[in-house]
């Protein structure tokens, strides 16, 4: 129920400073019914966690966020992984769990993508409890490495 109270939240800034964002579901979703309720509350997008769910269910969940028009980020921990996805239809990666850029980068390289189709890269960076603010200087390393966006 917070996600829909979100949703209802973020609709309701329309035409307001800031304007509303697209809400995506974090939550751990394991099956269709929660891919519809997503959908039904208004979400923008989910995120399945590869890892977790396997690649069969993962399969059928792709299949459940485009039945429903939802955008669907999956979320892998290996360059395996991130292949797999993409081989079952991801088309938005976010890559977790993984310590440095360099890690991150090799987790992408050389991924095979449909022809014709784009696979859109974010690095999900962790804060870092020391003030070296090294963080901020990994989310510009990735973007320049080719990344679309951070987490």
């Amino acid at each position: 129920d917070d996600i829909r109270h979100f949703v209802e939240e973020q609709r309701r800034a329309k035409m307001e400073v800031p304007g509303p964002l697209p809400v995506i579901n974090n939550d751990l979703i394991v099956d269709e019914l929660q891919v519809a309720r997503s959908a039904a509350y208004g979400c923008a997008a989910l995120v399945l966690n590869l890892p977790t769910l396997g690649v069969e269910q993962t399969k059928v969940l792709l299949k459940a966020t485009k039945a429903v028009d939802l955008e669907s980020i999956v979320a892998v921990s290996s360059k395996e992984e991130a292949q797999t996805a993409i081989d079952s239809g991801a088309r938005m990666l976010s890559i977790l769990h993984l310590g440095t850029v360099e890690d991150m980068v090799a987790a992408v390289d050389g991924l095979v993508i449909p022809e014709g189709q784009q696979v859109c890269k974010i690095a999900n960076i962790l804060a870092n409890n020391d003030q070296q603010l090294q963080e901020i200087e990994d989310a510009w390393s990735v973007r320049d490495q080719g990344f679309n966006s951070i987490w």
